[in-house]
């Protein structure tokens, strides 16, 4: 059973918890190490928020960053590392927020919170990439982790210092690195090696970007695999939006191959600067009355529409509208948006309301110009280096997308548009990543407890990929298909993993019990073999059990705290 699993059986409920840290912070001084005890024993989130914010900024941050002590004599341990052993990236950030420090190290191994970020994941067998992936869009320096282990990523890295390198990192001993060697995924590796090509944010730009409640969209870019020019492009245009408090609503149009990051775009969006998201499916939208809803007097006026009745409830708010397949939509649809995306407002057709929507953020994804996308990326994108791709001429293609626009919506409503964002096929690394993203799923889904009586037959497993970058490499060149995206690679994988794991465990001759949770995971080893034929191909065996390593060398936050007397 996973160490956090037995844990919890001995823990009071959360509720019980949570009233036991609102009671210290009503009664007891702020204590790094009660914060820590909150984190260890899982109490909420909301809770630990409001423990953090009863007590000043001036206050908390000082002694946030002194570490927390287990014991009389015993080295800190960063408040983070409490965070990461929790796996949450929600926490992570509320104490980056609080001032916890990212640089800020175990004492005295001088092991980084981004190292225990990986070795935590052999720690009990999870994917800590989103930790990982949180600390670097909070400031986490990737060279951190030593470079050569992450700067090919689709390479798997080697467990001995290359001959002739220095070892400039004393923490990472031959035992750490092996360790990060072992378990350094393809999905970290991507993360490390994309980080280290993004300019930090400028003083200036963190000033603006927290002072309209928008720093976390600077994280976005972190979250999403490839479409680097398209992301930067969009936080441009949103941060000027507000710099120069445009009256006019901010409408983007987002186009490109079908499955290539437009809706995982604005869904990031929204999840990090935590606002509403109304999402329109506009192949059903066909007329004025489809989107806005009939006026009155004509019947069913008083029931609005989805988008008609968002915009009410949101009136004068900011909140992400993500109109879906905007292509698909008539010149009756395109008409009826012309007052909202000119003016920002709109009269409410239940009640003739008159609406503010200029603080909307409206995106429209589309597949237009996927031809001229096409041929744009292969002369200027595809097998280019960095450098030559940022002078791609990316104006250029700008205008021949806005003339298509034109084309297909007319004149006014493209004069409305405040840029067109294009969104670029995946490259090769960029293809395997999704893969490997759609490999990790199969994995977190059998990683879960058997119970026969909720159906869940295949769980208590570990999926291991054996030298992961060319596995997923391997089956990104097998399916990837430009014109489907990560959609042609979900069923690549499905195909190459999913079907042949299942074909492995089926063909297992015992029946299921739920006691099977009580012993150690079920392993199984997917790798590229050589065929009888000579190609190569993807198998899947069932390789044994898996323990849990329960390595103390690679846990610092394992004892466990009360909260401080304070």
């Amino acid at each position: 059973m996973d160490r956090a699993k037995t844990d919890s059986l001995f823990s009071p409920p959360a509720v019980v918890e949570d009233a036991t840290l609102d009671h210290r912070a009503d009664h007891h001084s702020f204590a790094v190490n009660t914060l820590a005890w909150a984190i260890q024993n899982q109490l909420s989130t909301k809770c630990i928020e409001r423990y953090i914010n009863k007590f000043p900024q001036f206050l908390v941050t000082p002694i946030i960053r002194l570490g927390v002590f287990t014991a009389f004599g015993v080295p800190s341990c960063p408040i983070l590392f409490y965070a990461i052993e929790q796996n949450s990236p929600e926490l992570i950030r509320l104490l980056c927020k609080a001032g916890a420090s990212v640089e800020q190290s175990a004492t005295p191994s001088g092991l980084p919170p981004l190292a225990y970020a990986v070795l935590s994941a052999e720690y009990n067998l999870v994917d800590t990439t989103d930790v990982l992936i949180t600390l670097l869009a909070v400031g986490a320096d990737p060279k951190d982790i030593p470079e050569d282990m992450w700067q090919a990523p689709l390479k798997s890295p080697v467990k001995e210092t290359q001959v002739g390198e220095r070892n400039s990192k004393p923490w990472c001993t031959k035992v750490v690195r092996e360790a990060l060697a072992r378990t350094l995924n393809l999905m970290q590796r991507y993360a490390l090696w994309k980080a280290s090509t993004f300019d930090k944010p400028t003083e200036r730009m963190l000033q603006i970007a927290e002072a309209h409640d928008l720093l976390p969209l600077l994280e976005a870019p972190f979250y999403l695999i490839g479409q680097k020019v398209a992301t930067q492009h969009i936080l441009r245009k949103i941060l000027n939006h507000y710099l120069f408090k445009d009256s006019k609503p901010l409408v983007l149009l987002l186009t490109g191959p079908s499955g290539h990051g437009k809706t995982e775009l604005a869904k990031r969006m929204g999840s990090l600067l935590s606002l509403k998201i109304h999402q329109v499916d506009c192949t059903e939208m066909q007329y004025e009355t489809d989107i806005l809803g009939p006026k009155a007097p004509y019947h069913g006026y008083d029931n609005g529409s989805p988008l008609n009745n968002h915009l009410a409830e949101h009136d004068g708010q900011k909140t992400v509208i993500f109109m879906d397949e905007f292509d698909k939509t008539t010149t009756a649809v395109h008409q009826a948006m012309l007052l909202p995306f000119e003016s920002g407002f709109y009269n409410d057709r239940r009640n003739g309301k008159k609406l503010d929507c200029t603080n909307h953020i409206w995106l429209l994804a589309a597949n237009l110009g996927e031809d001229i996308i096409r041929k744009f990326w292969k002369a200027s994108i595809e097998n280019k280096t960095l450098a030559l791709q940022e002078k791609a001429p990316l104006a250029t293609l700008q205008k021949a997308l806005r003339a298509r626009a034109i084309e297909a919506f007319g004149a006014p409503l493209t004069g409305r548009l405040r840029d067109v964002v294009p969104y670029l096929p995946f490259d090769q690394l960029e293809q395997a990543v999704v893969a490997y993203k759609f490999m990790c799923e199969i994995r977190r889904k059998v990683r879960i407890d058997i119970n026969t009586d909720a159906k869940d037959f295949a769980g208590h497993s570990h999926v291991n990929f054996i030298d992961d970058g060319q596995l997923a490499l391997h089956i990104a060149k097998e399916g990837y298909i430009p014109e489907l995206g990560a959609r042609s690679l979900d069923d690549a994988v499905d195909r190459e993993v999913t079907d042949k794991l299942g074909d492995v465990f089926l063909r297992q001759p015992l029946r299921i019990f739920n006691d099977a949770n009580m012993r150690a995971l079920d392993r199984y080893d997917v790798r590229i073999a050589r065929a009888s034929d000579g190609t190569e191909e993807v198998t899947v065996t069932l390789a044994g059990l898996q323990d849990i390593t329960e390595n103390s060398a690679m846990t610092y936050t394992s004892g466990r705290l009360s909260p401080s007397p304070g």
